[in-house]
């Protein structure tokens, strides 16, 4: 089981472009018609199934404890296929670093950046958008429009008519599941914290409940000595939220004391599970920040704090839903909720696909303007 585990996930990287030993190998048709039995295994199991294939405790902890048991176990062989193919690293400097380069390249391009306002309304007219509605009140014209929200927080809202029927057949798949979760972050008095990387432990079941978690994900920063004076460190705890539970975070979140309340009493239950599992961080622990999915809904205003879309359960083929709005000529779709499971290599392609529509449109309209006709009529 461990060999063909290892040999599969050896098989993805060859299919994503990334095999051999320089990672730039990809394969053909034959290939893939070779190991579909293997693939067809894969794709029927969720990774609770998966892992009671092993006999090791250790490797069963390994396959489950990150996703759950009901993450689609293909899904999570293809991450490993491109962890060990060096095709999954870190952004350096932290994903605000990179978000920082995005925007200087952007601007450099002759862009302009405008933050702190949200778009209330856009305005549709013979089957064009002609202008959005800012926070502030103000109004914006534009050529072409490019979503990357959550479609639920778009149509029927800043969109007056109803969400296309593609993602409407995504949002109501009852296989789906969307996410969130929710982190605590501690500064550590030394840089010696016994683990490099993320490290994983079961939380005690009586407060399971509690935290909404059989297991709790710690995560160090060492990676980016810029994160911390030398002789500190960083601890960032990681524990995923069902929907409900996403939601009971941002109603909660009406009632600023009760929130606060919430947020202190999880730090605490969960700075004393790491000392008791690193007993040499007592009294080197201190609190920076808690945030939520109430947090992730506030600041890039998807409706449950989702910042991927969902999570893709075994037997699912993704469908990727198209760009564009029927009937709407100027408006172009690049969000991450086009495929599951979403996240940051599809949003970027979603992006890369949005740009290239517009050139494509732009083509047909200078194409439009050169074309003369025979007859004018007035």
């Amino acid at each position: 089981e461990i060999l063909c585990l290892i040999g599969t996930v050896r098989m993805l990287q060859y299919m994503s472009g990334i095999g051999g030993d320089e990672h730039n190998k990809k394969c053909g048709l034959s290939y893939y018609l070779r190991n579909l039995p293997t693939l067809l295994k894969y794709h029927s199991l969720s990774t609770g199934e998966l892992s009671k294939r092993f006999k090791s405790p250790l490797i069963r902890q390994f396959i489950s404890c990150f996703l759950g048991d009901d993450f689609a176990s293909l899904g999570l062989l293809f991450v490993f296929a491109h962890y060990t193919a060096e095709n999954g690293g870190i952004p350096r400097g932290s994903s605000y670093a990179m978000a920082q380069r995005m925007i200087n390249r952007f601007i450099s391009l002759g862009g302009e950046l405008v933050t702190s306002v949200g778009v209330t309304k856009i305005d549709i007219k013979n089957g064009m958008a002609t202008h959005a509605t800012l926070s502030t009140g103000e109004t914006v014209d534009f050529d072409y429009v490019v979503i990357t929200a959550d479609p639920k927080m778009v149509f029927g809202k800043i969109l007056n008519f109803d969400m296309p029927k593609q993602f409407k057949r995504i949002y109501n798949d009852k296989r789906l599941i969307r996410f969130s979760s929710y982190h605590c972050a501690f500064s550590c008095e030394t840089d010696d914290l016994g683990f490099k990387g993320d490290f994983i432990f079961e939380v005690p079941e009586e407060y399971q409940k509690k935290l909404h978690t059989k297991h709790l994900i710690l995560r160090e920063f060492s990676h980016e000595s810029s994160f911390s004076p030398k002789g500190k460190s960083i601890i960032q705890t990681l524990t995923f939220c069902s929907e409900d539970d996403s939601n009971t975070f941002i109603r909660l979140r009406q009632n600023k004391l009760a929130y606060q309340s919430l947020k202190e009493e999880l730090a605490t239950i969960i700075k004393e599970l790491i000392v008791e599992k690193l007993p040499f961080l007592k009294d080197k622990l201190y609190c920076i920040d808690v945030w939520t999915p109430a947090t992730y809904n506030r600041y890039i205003g998807s409706e449950i704090g989702s910042y991927m879309s969902f999570a893709m359960p075994p037997k699912y083929i993704p469908i990727h839903a198209k760009n564009r709005i029927k009937g709407i000529k100027n408006i172009v779709l690049a969000t991450q909720w086009q495929q599951v499971p979403g996240g940051l290599p599809i949003a970027s392609s979603c992006g890369k696909a949005s740009i290239e529509s517009i050139i494509k449109l732009e083509a047909q309209k200078h194409k439009a303007k050169v074309k003369i006709p025979s007859k004018v009529t007035t």
